[in-house]
């Protein structure tokens, strides 16, 4: 089935590639993981450095935490492979693009730090946000949910619609239909808890 880009984008500007320098660190990692850098598969543990090109998979136990060097941490859940794609500056800071290819990322910024800005790309949409805590998830049948726990994300999809997502709401982008915006109900709420421990983690460091 042939890819749609859905975009979500806030901060978007001139961009230069920084390919050759680190684009994260591993704060935390168990279960079952792997890292794919330079064509080998390796075991993933903390205090690993992540470069652009590298692949992170998770399995049905998996978690992995990396702390981008742009103020982000992302979070990894189970049965999840991401891309780190680019790290690259601009004028207004750096930007990390990561390619969500499928299962749950969570985002929240760095303690004490000022975040610089993310884009989370799936098959069907495109994340693109400075210092918000939210939940992308990338489903097998070609749907992606933007959960918005803090800040707002501005969404375009192909046919050049935008529209604005705030804290407190969800947005999910499916391949040839209008972009869908509703409340967070105590579903989509149970299935962002793993942002709480994220954050104790991140308060430990």
């Amino acid at each position: 089935m042939k890819s749609a880009a859905v975009f979500l984008s806030v901060f978007l500007c001139p961009v230069v590639l920084l390919a050759e320098r680190p684009a994260a660190v591993v704060v935390f990692a168990a279960g079952e993981r792997a890292l794919a850098q330079n064509g080998q598969n390796l075991d993933l543990e903390a205090q690993d450095l992540i470069y652009p090109g590298d692949e992170i998979e998770t399995g049905a136990d998996g978690n992995v935490s990396v702390q981008a060097f742009t103020g982000i941490i992302f979070h990894i859940n189970p049965g999840t492979r991401i891309k780190i794609r680019d790290l690259a500056s601009a004028a207004s800071g750096e930007s990390l693009f990561v390619e969500l290819q499928h299962g749950t990322v969570g985002t929240i910024v760095s303690k004490g730090q000022s975040p610089a800005q993310v884009m989370i790309q799936t098959p069907t949409a495109t994340a693109s946000v400075r210092g918000t805590e939210f939940v992308v998830e990338a489903e097998e049948e070609g749907t992606t949910n933007v959960l918005v726990n803090e800040g707002e994300v501005q969404v375009q999809d192909p046919q050049g619609t935008r529209q604005s997502v705030r804290a407190g709401r969800m947005l999910r982008a499916r391949l040839r239909e209008r972009l869908a915006e509703e409340q967070l109900t105590d579903t989509h709420r149970r299935r962002m808890r793993f942002l709480e421990e994220f954050r104790s983690r991140r308060d430990e460091h």
